[in-house]
């Protein structure tokens, strides 16, 4: 008979009380004024900066959440050749505003001065 070798899992060796608790007390660094890259639907890949957050979530969201702004659509290029008409209509930028989920966003190292 051929018998199937049982494989040992290995787990991580158990952590000191101490590490543990440094661990839960993480700091909360998204704040307004962060900027993210959002990761999931429309605006994915697009970089946003957090307005307002809601941590607890709220009665519609009941999860973590952010609302963020960020720039849809970006001026275009303009020449010296066009026209004024032209040059207006491809100045225009798109902003979008939206609430996020927390697992939908990644918070990047900079942030925005609270004076904007």
């Amino acid at each position: 008979q051929v018998h199937a070798r049982r494989r040992r899992v290995r787990r991580p060796p158990p952590q000191p009380e101490r590490e543990r608790a440094q661990h839960r007390a993480m700091g909360k660094f998204l704040k307004p004024g962060r900027v993210v890259v959002i990761l999931q639907g429309r605006q994915a890949g697009k970089k946003a900066v957090i307005v307002k957050v809601f941590d607890d979530g709220s009665k519609a969201r009941p999860f973590g959440h952010c609302l963020v702004a960020g720039v849809d659509r970006p001026p275009m290029k303009v020449t010296k050749r066009m026209s004024k008409k032209k040059v207006t209509r491809r100045l225009h930028i798109k902003p979008f505003v939206k609430y996020v989920n927390y697992n939908h966003i990644m918070p990047t190292r900079y942030q925005v001065p609270s004076e904007i």
